[in-house]
């Protein structure tokens, strides 16, 4: 809070966010620009003219940072009556002015808590001040309101007779998951149940923790002592974001957070249009990430482009600003290279970013790893799959090994895709057991596979290169060793092709050169002639031993395969540099023999799982014929046991139908028998009742009740006996 005092007197003026009359505080240079705010500003100037004895007290209040703006920008008279330097700044409450508040706003409202709910709230409120225009005092009343709905809610399941007569707030009240820096470590570990692969990163978050949770039991601020800034490098799909967006619960249950919010961004959300836009837009994204995490992806991106330097600069300078220094969890992520050559933009960003995680390839094992788990989520079981000692694991393993060395290899993003793949496959065959989807194990590593022949497929497609003539094709044809000439000549009749000690020569210019190549001159410097002259009017390439030895191939296939020249004896072997020992060359050909023997492995290899696999396919379909042939057994026999159930109900239903009409029979019959007895009774009581009346005992003619023995009339004096009406 900024407050600019005018003077002292009788009347009081005080406009509340007088930054509003410079447009806000905002970047609209239209709203800015307003005249009628402008008119205003211009009006308070020429009132207050600071005269002694004026009877008025006028006070600007606003937030410092906008209020400074707008003095900075406005009429320069403003700024010499109102001095900016003699301002009242109220600085945000500390935790024990918080807990004052508290207890006031709890005493005044009939409220109690308890002392651990009370160290709740102040760690609530405390997060809470990290995050943009904390509301102090308005902060402590809103979350007595929250605590009072949660403190009720908990209240009404208790019994009547255990509730407390007056509302006492538990930490509960103040946050339901008040415990989560003592669970921080289960928590920990449920949060990344999910991710495979990564236990060394895991364990480094955990010490984290376990250094925030020591600082708070000894009053210290664990966000002075656990790094906010990180660098995660690694190639696709090893789980830089899923990592990053879990970083914000981590820090959130450490206590150094407000929110457990994570704003991803890229590049291009930083990076402005035109000159002078990338800073404020920086700076915007930085405001609104307070309290959480912001992760950049494809962080390398900021070392491109015209306008990315701005962004690196105004970067720097905001992680070193009181305003977010510790308050943002910063995380860019990017390929390895690519972020070595970011830090390099600008020398301070290095050192700002002390935290470098890197993420390697994933192991074929954790892949496999990944595959069950996708398949468990799809309710789909792959035979043998899951057990390392079973064949199909081993197949498969081997071919995730072979797709790991492809160089477009996507980690688990290309495990995800080979997942769906496989679902896709079981929802083919539709195999049930229960209530998943059963898929043989061959039928998965076709899969495999087939996602390994497309990516080799992929990867055989070499891009255009541009020729140039200084790197010479090996020649298919020997050319006998030359010794040195030592005269002066053209160079062809200096050549002796049988000497016995002379070196093996370089060999000719491409073949792209043309035929009429002018033969080596053995007079010129070098001894090299012609070729040197040559050589002086093609572009620089290579080490002269590395265009000599190297063969150009078309494609990797080829590249196991490279001829070799035949010489006069039938050996084959490749042109030897000079000065190159037999050691070396010895050394040179072996490694040679084994990469051709590797690859011949390799394509053995293949060859035998492709041949397995269609071994496999072939006993899948057998089986599948065989399983929907026992399908159609069982459905026959399920609807021949179907009927003869239903027969059986059908007949023990008509001998149920059979009783219960006999049964029915008997009672109407019952029914008549008594209806016709009751008319009976009912015809001789008439009779009975006309016989008295006749007789005229009772004058008052009252009806007359059978007592037993006889009838009474209903006043209760007359009585005539069963003998005397002769029954």
């Amino acid at each position: 809070m900024w407050v600019g005092m005018y003077s002292m007197g009788a009347t009081d003026y005080e406009p509340w966010q007088a930054y509003m009359l410079y447009g806000g505080g905002g970047d609209d240079s239209k709203n800015q620009n307003n005249q009628f705010k402008t008119s205003v500003i211009d009006t308070i100037v020429a009132e207050v003219q600071n005269v002694p004895g004026d009877d008025r007290c006028v006070l600007l209040l606003g937030y410092e940072k906008q209020m400074t703006a707008m003095f900075n920008n406005v009429n320069p008279g403003l700024a010499r009556r109102f001095k900016v330097e003699e301002a009242f700044k109220f600085e945000n409450f500390t935790d024990d002015e918080l807990l004052k508040i508290l207890e006031l706003k709890l005493k005044d409202q009939d409220l109690g808590a308890t002392d651990p709910a009370k160290n709740v709230a102040i760690g609530l409120l405390s997060r809470l001040r990290n995050r943009p225009n904390f509301g102090n005092g308005g902060e402590v009343e809103n979350l007595l309101s929250k605590a009072k709905e949660q403190c009720l809610a908990r209240r009404s399941k208790l019994p009547p007779n255990q509730r407390p007569r007056n509302m006492i707030f538990e930490p509960q009240d103040f946050d339901k998951d008040f415990n989560r820096a003592a669970n921080a470590q289960q928590n920990l570990a449920k949060l990344f149940e999910d991710i495979v692969g990564h236990e060394e990163i895991v364990n480094k978050l955990a010490d984290y923790q376990k250094i925030a949770q020591n600082c708070v039991e000894l009053g210290r601020k664990p966000r002075e002592r656990v790094p906010t800034n990180f660098v995660f490098t690694g190639p696709p799909g090893t789980g830089k974001t899923a990592i990053a967006r879990k970083m914000g619960q981590v820090y959130y249950d450490m206590g150094v957070l407000a929110s457990a919010e994570v704003i991803e961004c890229s590049a291009s959300d930083l990076v402005g249009q035109y000159v002078g836009q990338t800073g404020p837009k920086t700076r915007k994204i930085f405001e609104k990430a307070v309290g959480k995490v912001i992760f950049i992806d494809e962080a390398y991106r900021l070392a491109e482009g015209h306008f990315a330097q701005e962004a690196v600069d105004e970067l720097v300078t905001l992680l070193t600003d009181e305003a977010y220094k510790g308050k943002i969890i910063v995380i860019l992520a990017g390929y390895d290279q690519g972020m070595k050559r970011l830090m390099t933009v600008n020398t301070g960003l290095s050192s700002r970013f002390p935290e470098w995680i890197a993420f390697h390839n994933m192991k074929p094992k954790d892949c496999i790893n990944i595959v069950v788990k996708e398949l468990k989520k799809e309710k789909v079981v792959v035979l043998g799959l899951e057990d390392e000692e079973s064949p199909e694991y081993s197949q498969m393993l081997t071919v995730i090994a072979l797709l790991v060395n492809l160089p477009d290899w996507g980690n688990a993003r290309d495990m995800m895709t080979l997942s769906a793949q496989i679902v896709r496959q079981a929802l083919l065959s539709k195999i049930p057991s229960g209530t998943s989807l059963l898929l043989s194990g061959s039928d998965a590593i076709a899969c495999a596979l087939d996602m390994l022949q497309q990516r080799r497929a992929r990867a055989q497609v070499q891009p255009k290169v541009k020729k140039t003539l200084a790197l010479p094709q090996m020649q298919n044809t020997p050319t006998p060793p030359t010794p040195p000439s030592t005269g002066v000549g053209t160079g062809t009749s200096a050549q002796q092709p049988n000497a016995p000690n002379a070196p093996p020569p370089p060999p000719p210019a491409s073949r792209g050169r043309g035929r009429g190549a002018a033969p080596q001159d053995a007079s010129a410097p070098g001894g090299r002639g012609g070729f040197q002259q040559q050589r002086r009017n093609v572009e620089p390439g290579p080490p002269e031993s590395l265009r000599r030895a190297t063969p150009v191939v078309a494609s990797p296939a080829a590249s196991s395969r490279a001829l070799t020249p035949a010489l006069p004896n039938g050996q084959n072997t490749l042109s030897r540099d000079p000065g190159v020992s037999d050691e070396i060359w010895a050394q040179l050909q072996e490694a040679r023999r084994r990469a051709e023997e590797e690859d011949r492995r390799k394509r053995e290899e293949l060859n035998a799982l492709h041949k397995k696999l269609q071994k496999a396919k072939g006993k899948v379909e057998a089986q599948r014929r065989r399983a929907e042939e026992l399908a159609r057994q069982a459905a026959q026999e399920q609807e021949e046991a179907r009927n003869k159930q239903l027969e059986n109900q059908r007949r023990q239903a008509e001998e149920n139908e059979r009783r219960l009409r006999a049964e029915r029979e008997r009672i109407a019959e019952l029914q008549r028998r008594a209806q016709q007895a009751e008319n009976e009774r009912k015809r001789k009581e008439q009779a009975v009742q006309q016989k008295l009346r006749q007789m005229g005992v009772c004058v008052a003619g009252f009806q007359w009740i059978s007592t037993g023995n006889g009838y009474r009339c209903a006043g209760g004096a007359h009585f005539v006996s069963s003998q005397q009406l002769g029954m």
